[in-house]
């Protein structure tokens, strides 16, 4: 994991210091398609903080897909969704701690504006906001229904796309997003929690083809 993340660290650098100028790289109208790896990580805060249960995001992996279109050279648009497995860290009112599988699902529709669009060889850098959708399911969550299936979420995200050719059209891409939700769960009942401000917080790799449009 630490070393997939410094091997990132080093080639976003090195592109970066290689970058050169040259005709847009994002053309109008190009649509692209991106199959996704991605990890959520565990430093959103918990889910549930009462003093008889408190329940926290441990690690998912996430499978996913995306798909953009560049309106302009400088603003797109992209939607995407994911689904993953993993841990959530549950300690109950004996403070004895377990970590208990879980399933995720994501949903987004993004504004992406690309800061340096007219970098040919390097990373192309961006920043995104919209709104998405974050569903919960699976043995952790028996206990403490979600509020509803799937809770609206705020994202915003930022990441980069570079080529991984001078001659091809397939990109290289990374994104750190932030789901911002409010958790909340068992409404209704005698043991409903108190609503928190979480953050699913998404790291994911990927690559990128065009399936439309002019690409160089």
């Amino acid at each position: 994991m630490r070393s997939l993340a410094v091997a990132t660290a080093i080639y976003i650098g090195t592109a970066l210091t290689s970058a050169e100028i040259a005709d847009a790289q994002k053309r109008s109208g190009l649509v692209r398609i991106s199959p996704v790896v991605g990890l959520s990580l565990p430093f959103g805060g918990p889910f549930i903080n009462e003093s008889w249960l408190h329940k926290q995001q441990v690690t998912s992996a996430i499978l996913g897909g995306r798909i953009d279109v560049a309106m302009v050279p400088f603003l797109g648009l992209e939607l995407g969704v994911g689904a993953g497995r993993g841990l959530v860290a549950v300690r109950d009112s004996s403070n004895q701690v377990r970590d208990i599988p879980a399933t995720i699902y994501l949903s987004s529709a993004k504004a992406v504006l690309w800061v340096n669009p007219h970098i040919r060889d390097g990373i192309v850098m961006h920043v995104a906001s919209g709104m998405g959708l974050i569903g919960r399911s699976g043995k952790a969550w028996r206990d403490t229904k979600p509020s509803s299936g799937a809770v609206p979420a705020w994202i915003v995200a930022l990441g980069g796309d570079a080529r991984l050719s001078r001659r091809g059209p397939m990109e290289f891409r990374f994104e750190l997003e932030d789901y911002i939700t409010s958790a909340q769960f068992n409404v209704g009942l005698p043991t409903q929690t108190r609503a928190l401000l979480h953050h699913d917080i998404v790291w994911s790799l990927g690559v990128s083809f065009p399936i439309m449009g002019r690409w160089r």
